[in-house]
């Protein structure tokens, strides 16, 4: 009987030697995965850093676009109000009679006029400046 005694004392070593070394092995897999989790972590927490950085400034951009888009309707209006204006004094008057007695007098203020229009026309369509 002390044979088969020391077979199972030699099999419950080997058993507590294999849990051992399973336990290393999984101890050792787990601290790898914990270090890759953290890694990963840090990643995303330095992604959502940069997401929110780059989402204020879309944020930002949308409001000072509002904001020109309310400046230039409002520029918009007034000069619906412009041409309102003109077409009633064109109404008024028979520029094509008036041009046909006056024509120097009438070339000169309609170029005037073209000139004024699209100097206010560029500076009413320029880029803005960042």
């Amino acid at each position: 009987m002390f044979g088969i005694s020391k077979y199972i004392i030699a099999a419950l070593v080997l058993v507590i030697v294999g849990m051992a070394v399973s336990g290393k092995l999984y101890f050792t897999w787990s601290q790898n995965e914990i270090s890759i989790l953290q890694q990963n972590s840090v990643k995303l927490e330095t992604a959502v850093t940069l997401l929110q950085a780059e989402n204020r400034k879309i944020i930002d951009n949308f409001k000072k676009q509002k904001i020109l888009n309310e400046i230039l309707n409002t520029k918009f209006r007034v000069s619906q109000k412009n041409v309102d204006t003109l077409r009633k004094v064109f109404r008024k008057h028979n520029l094509t009679n008036l041009s046909l007695k006056k024509p120097k007098l009438i070339e000169s203020r309609i170029n005037k006029a073209t000139d004024k229009m699209f100097r206010d026309l560029e500076n009413d369509t320029k880029t803005p400046n960042h």
